[in-house]
């Protein structure tokens, strides 16, 4: 099947889709994979868990961000 990075890729190549945001949302923390999905085209990459506070920061008027899970307090 097709991996969340693949789907990205192919929705950013159409010209159809290209426009639409892409908010990646996984539990995939390592930071290759979060560049790899970025540079896919993805306008946002969330670890999960994430709160209201989070999902606030990435939407930023399309430019493209990367939010980590915070660490524990």
């Amino acid at each position: 099947g097709l991996s969340g990075i693949d789907v990205c890729r192919a929705l950013k190549a159409d010209p159809v889709t290209a426009g639409i945001p892409v908010v990646m949302l996984t539990a995939e923390g390592d930071p290759e994979i979060r560049e790899q999905a970025i540079a896919a085209g993805a306008d946002a990459y969330l670890t999960t868990p994430f709160g209201v506070a989070d999902s606030s920061r990435w939407w930023t008027g399309g430019r493209r961000v990367a939010v980590e899970r915070p660490g524990p307090r």
